[in-house]
């Protein structure tokens, strides 16, 4: 029953090692297998299957490590406050936030109601 594990491993062995030159080489799978007459379903079949394998090496592995971030408390954003309200004056409205200039808001006002 060992006999089969052998020849799968082979072969397993074997396209590992096309998939290593194919990754070195450049060329495209078309060019490559038309290169070493083999097929491109084959390389495709493959390819996908050690990536798969890559990825799943790559998700267990226990060497993943944090790194430590320091924040400065200058470049904290500050927080606007987004509040706001509507004036209307005639057909015109106007809409003023929180952080508005009074003197202006005044001037502006007078001016809509003169003309509207």
């Amino acid at each position: 029953m060992s006999q089969p594990k052998n020849k799968y491993e082979k072969r397993r062995e074997s396209w590992k090692q096309h998939i290593a030159e194919f990754r070195s080489s450049g060329m495209t799978t078309r060019e490559w297998c038309n290169t070493h007459n083999l097929s491109i379903t084959k390389l495709r079949y493959w390819l996908r299957k050690y990536k798969d394998q890559d990825l799943n090496n790559h998700n267990n592995t226990s060497d993943t490590q944090w790194l430590p971030l320091k924040v400065d408390n200058a470049s904290q954003v500050e927080k606007k406050d987004t509040s706001q309200m509507t004036v209307k004056v005639g057909q015109a409205s106007i809409e003023v936030g929180s952080d508005f200039d009074k003197q202006l808001l005044k001037d502006l006002v007078r001016t809509l109601s003169e003309l509207c």
